[in-house]
């Protein structure tokens, strides 16, 4: 017989096979063992936060936010508590899980997944406020933690241990991050203060105290650290004549407006003094008497030139030190 009839015989042959049991066939398929779900191997798979992959602050993407983050802000908006936790937990399942969660045996000699230890992240704080991915761990444990599960012992006995990965020190914070130089819209590229101003407006104070303090600011008598204060920008992603994101930030408007409208978090001071006394002392900018240049900046206009384009000027000439 010839080779060529013989191999178009058998292609034919695979293709009918392949298309199951035909309507004149009254054979059946033959019964096989548990086939495999390829689906589910080549579906998502758990993924921990990397923020080399995130491209800017605004990145949703799962490579950067990681597994866990990512399903929570896909049910940020879930109104119904219980029906939120579901859409997460089958979310995180649809990854297989974590790969790494450890198993600890409970009273009815089951085995029981530890939940995974979780870093404070303010990031996540804009949509859940007080919860575990929002405060980390160690607070949630000692509050609505130790509520839930009768102890704070107990609480912190579910979870995974806190491993060489976790960046949080023994009082729970995470560590202060100095610029890097990079241009990445990241903590890691911006550092932790342009990051906390800039980018967590909304939680600015929040942030700032979830992290260690920076080593550069010193105490004060007592032995705290005192945030830095901030003179008004002249960015132009804050002289947007109010219509942008940066508006009330004190990045933006400055310290003494900050507090005076009292433009922070609600319950964050308890006085716009409070506010006040909670930076660094004030220092004034130097007395520009401005140059030979045409340029629409205070260098070349002097601070008096300067000023009588700012509003209020009041306000611009006060943050110089006169001659």
């Amino acid at each position: 017989m010839h080779p060529t009839f013989l191999l178009s015989t058998l292609l034919a042959t695979l293709v009918v096979a392949s298309q199951g049991p035909t309507p004149w066939s009254s054979a059946k398929p033959a019964v096989t063992g548990p086939t495999f779900d390829f689906s589910r191997a080549t579906g998502p798979r758990w993924k921990e936060p990397d923020s080399s992959k995130c491209r800017d602050n605004q990145s949703r993407s799962e490579d950067c936010l990681g597994t866990q983050q990512y399903c929570a802000r896909g049910v940020s908006r879930v109104k119904d508590e219980a029906k939120r936790e579901k859409v997460q937990k089958d979310c995180e399942a649809s990854r297989g899980g974590r790969p790494s969660a450890a198993t600890t045996t409970g009273e009815s000699g089951t085995g029981l997944a530890k939940l995974p230890w979780m870093d404070p992240n303010p990031n996540t704080c804009r949509f859940h406020v007080g919860k575990e991915i929002c405060i980390g761990t160690a607070q949630y444990c000692k509050g609505n933690g130790k509520k839930r599960y009768g102890s704070e012992e107990s609480c912190l006995n579910s979870r995974q241990t806190v491993t060489a990965v976790s960046q949080v020190d023994s009082n729970g914070k995470l560590p202060w991050k100095a610029p890097s130089g990079c241009r990445h819209m990241t903590e890691d590229c911006q550092g932790s203060e342009i990051w906390c101003y800039m980018y967590e407006s909304g939680n600015t104070d929040a942030c700032l105290s979830a992290r260690q303090p920076n080593p550069a600011v010193p105490k004060d008598a007592s032995g705290r650290y005192k945030s830095k204060w901030i003179e008004r920008s002249s960015s132009t992603k804050c002289l947007n004549g109010g219509a942008g994101v940066f508006d009330n930030i004190e990045w933006c408007i400055g310290t003494e407006v900050y507090c005076k409208t009292k433009a922070y978090q609600p319950g964050t001071y308890s006085s716009v003094d409070e506010c006040l006394a909670a930076r660094q002392p004030r220092q004034n900018r130097p007395w520009n008497e401005g140059g030979s240049c045409k340029q629409a900046i205070e260098t070349c206009l002097g601070t008096e030139g300067w000023c009588e384009t700012r509003t209020p000027k009041e306000q611009c000439l006060s943050e110089r030190k006169k001659p």
